[in-house]
């Protein structure tokens, strides 16, 4: 069975987000969205960090969300719940996922080059080919992950779980 996800413009997700919503479950972005193309994405990025306190207990919530190829150089999205998220060859370099729930993500040829993902949970996900080139993934959960051919050149693995990751081919 398949969900049928609703589609959104990016301009409209990023508009909701401002107004306060927070649940984006089942949204699929027009494919390829320059997110931090925008012309309000450095709104949004200012507006959630004043908000950051709050973003603990009430994350944006993406779970179960199409965002493929998402352009979001530097995002800020500290604790987001996107679980099994579609974010295959999305670039999110620089981004910030601390403590972020990625779990069955798939991740697939996401370019991750020094995103903060500091304890988040990409178990069972999705990170072959991806690159994280001096990524924090420090006390990431990564119980799993597959990992196949991913870049992990400079990664910070310290207290990472990588039990029962799917590592062959990864470059560390």
């Amino acid at each position: 069975m398949t969900t049928q996800l609703t589609n959104m413009r990016g301009e409209e997700f990023v508009m909701r987000i401002l107004a306060g919503q927070r649940g984006f479950s089942g949204i699929q972005l027009e494919p390829n969205f320059n997110l931090a193309g925008c012309e309000d994405f450095f709104k949004m990025q200012i507006y959630l960090r004043e908000n950051a306190t709050n973003l603990r207990q009430f994350p944006l919530i993406l779970d179960g969300s199409d965002l493929t190829g998402m352009i979001a150089y530097g995002l800020y999205w500290p604790f987001v719940s996107g679980k099994k998220v579609k974010l295959q060859r999305a670039d999110l370099r620089e981004a910030n996922f601390r403590e972020a729930n990625f779990r069955g993500t798939n991740l697939e040829r996401a370019d991750l080059e020094r995103a903060n993902l500091w304890k988040a949970d990409l178990g069972v996900a999705n990170l072959v080919r991806a690159n994280l080139w001096k990524a924090n993934l420090w006390k990431a959960n990564l119980r799993g992950a597959y990992l196949e051919g991913a870049n992990l050149r400079e990664a910070y693995l310290a207290g990472a779980n990588l039990e029962r990751a799917y590592l062959e081919g990864a470059r560390p």
